[in-house]
C-alpha cells in the first residue's frame, strides 16, 4: 500500500511519500524497531520558508531550493555547512537514531553535469543568463544511504554599468561648423572601455554597436551617435551623444579691398569693380560693386558716390564693404581767346556780319563733365560812322557759374 502525507515543520513544508511502514521499507522498520516514535522517511521536499516551493522525485532523496540568485555562474553561493543541513527536519529520524548519522558532500566532477540527487555541479545547458547548481550530499543513517540536494537557481539580470570615475562624453551644442565638419563618433571600443559587466568583459566588436541619426543641413544640423551596450543576458544600455550646430561664420573677401575713401575728378570716377570672396561652407564666389549716387549731383556740382560690395552665403551670413568716392565738380568753362575785328567804315551797316559767336569749353570731353558751346555776342554799335566798340560774351552754366 502507498500513501502521501503533507507535514509543515519549522517554517518549511515537506512532502512525504510513505509506504507501509511495517512491511515495505526495511530502513524505516529498522529505525522503528529501535523504539523511535512517529518516524517517517522523507523522499520528497518543499522549501516554503523563503516563499519558494520545490518538489522532487522521491527516488532521488530530499533537499530544497535554497534561493534564486541575480548573478553569474561565478556567483554561486558556497556550500551550506553540513552541520546546518543535518538540523533539517528531513533528518529527524536520523538524529533520533542511536546509529551513526553521517552527511557527506559529493564533490563536483569536471565534465559531469549537475543532477538532483546524483551529481554536484551546474546542470547541462547552464549559462550566465540562466543556470542551476546542485550541491548533492550523501546521508548515511541506520544503514541506509540517501541523497540530499541543495539547489540554487540564478542568472544575470544586471545590465552593464558605467565604471567608477568614467564619464560619458557630453557632446556639444551650437557648434559653428558645416555639416561636413561635424565631430566624428567615438569608437565602440572607447565606449566599451567606459563600462563594466558583472559577468565578464564587454567585447566591443560583439556587444557594443553604433548607429547615427542626423539632419544634414549646413545651416542647422544635428547628429546623434547612439551606442547600445549589451551583455549576453539583459536588456541593453543605450548611450546617446548629441552634437548640434550650423554655419554662423560670415563669408570673407579674398581680393585686395579698394581704398576706403578717395577723391576723384568728375571724369575720373572708377568703373565697377568685381571682388572675389570665399565661405567656409558655400565655397568661392564673385561680387560686383553697387553704387549709391543719391548724393551725386550733375557734373558741375560734384558729390559723393557710396560704393558697396555685399556677399551672402546660403545660411544668411553676410559681409559688406563700403568705399566712399568724393567727386569734384567739373571745372568751369572759359572762352577761347579771339582777335579784334576790323570793319571798314564804309561797311558799317554790315557790322553784324563781322562779329561771330564765341566758343567756350572746360576742356572735358565726357557728356557728364564736359561744358562747351558758343555764346552770342553782346554789343552796342556806335553812332559815328567810324570808331570802335566792345563786344562782350557771357555764359552761365547749370550751377550758376558765369564765364565772361
Amino acid at each position: 500500500m502507498f500513501m502521501n502525507n503533507f507535514t509543515k515543520s519549522s517554517g518549511r513544508a515537506y512532502w512525504h511519500s510513505i509506504t507501509n511502514l511495517f512491511c515495505c521499507n526495511p530502513h524505516i522498520k529498522r529505525v522503528q524497531d529501535k523504539g523511535m516514535k512517529a518516524v517517517m522517511l522523507l523522499v520528497m521536499f518543499f522549501a516554503l520558508g523563503s516563499g519558494a516551493m520545490f518538489a522532487q522525485n522521491p527516488n532521488l532523496g530530499g533537499g530544497f531550493l535554497a534561493g534564486t540568485i541575480d548573478g553569474c555562474m561565478t556567483n554561486v553561493p558556497g556550500a551550506t555547512p553540513v552541520a546546518d543541513l543535518m538540523a533539517d527536519p528531513f533528518f529527524d529520524a536520523c538524529r533520533a537514531s542511536t546509529e551513526p548519522f553521517i552527511l557527506e558532500p559529493i564533490a563536483e566532477v569536471s565534465g559531469v553535469d549537475g543532477q538532483w540527487g546524483v551529481a554536484s555541479g551546474f546542470t547541462k545547458g547552464s549559462t550566465n543568463c540562466s543556470w542551476t547548481y546542485y550541491y548533492v550530499y550523501t546521508s548515511k543513517c541506520a544503514g541506509e544511504i540517501t541523497p540530499y540536494t541543495v539547489q540554487y537557481n540564478g542568472g544575470d539580470a544586471t545590465q552593464p554599468k558605467l565604471k567608477k570615475g568614467a564619464v560619458i562624453p557630453p557632446g556639444e551644442k551650437d557648434m559653428n561648423l558645416c555639416f561636413a565638419d561635424i565631430p566624428a563618433p567615438h569608437s565602440v571600443q572607447y565606449i566599451a572601455n567606459l563600462f563594466t559587466d558583472n559577468c565578464g568583459t564587454l567585447k566591443a566588436d560583439e556587444l557594443v554597436t553604433l548607429r547615427t541619426k542626423s539632419k544634414q543641413d549646413d545651416c542647422k544640423w544635428i547628429v546623434m551617435y547612439v551606442y547600445t551596450i549589451h551583455d549576453y543576458c539583459t536588456d541593453p544600455v543605450e548611450v546617446v551623444i548629441t552634437y548640434t550646430g550650423g554655419d554662423t561664420q560670415e563669408p570673407w573677401f579674398t581680393s585686395q579691398l579698394p581704398t576706403k575713401e578717395i577723391t576723384v575728378d568728375c571724369d575720373s570716377i572708377p568703373g565697377t569693380v568685381t571682388l572675389n570672396w570665399d565661405d567656409n561652407c558655400a565655397g568661392k564666389g564673385k561680387v560686383k560693386s553697387v553704387d549709391d549716387t543719391s548724393k551725386l549731383g550733375i557734373g558741375c556740382e560734384g558729390g559723393i558716390i557710396t560704393r558697396t560690395w555685399d556677399i551672402h552665403d546660403n545660411c544668411g551670413n553676410s559681409t559688406s564693404y563700403t568705399q566712399t568716392i568724393n567727386v569734384n565738380p567739373t571745372p568751369q568753362a572759359y572762352f577761347v581767346a579771339t582777335q579784334d575785328v576790323y570793319v571798314p567804315c564804309a561797311d558799317k551797316a554790315n557790322v553784324a556780319s563781322y562779329i561771330s559767336d564765341l566758343y567756350y569749353t572746360n576742356d572735358r570731353d565726357s557728356d557728364r563733365c564736359g561744358i562747351y558751346g558758343y555764346a552770342k555776342p553782346n554789343y552796342t554799335e556806335i553812332a559815328e560812322s567810324c570808331g570802335s566798340f566792345e563786344v562782350t560774351y557771357t555764359f552761365t552754366d547749370d550751377c550758376g557759374r558765369t564765364s565772361n
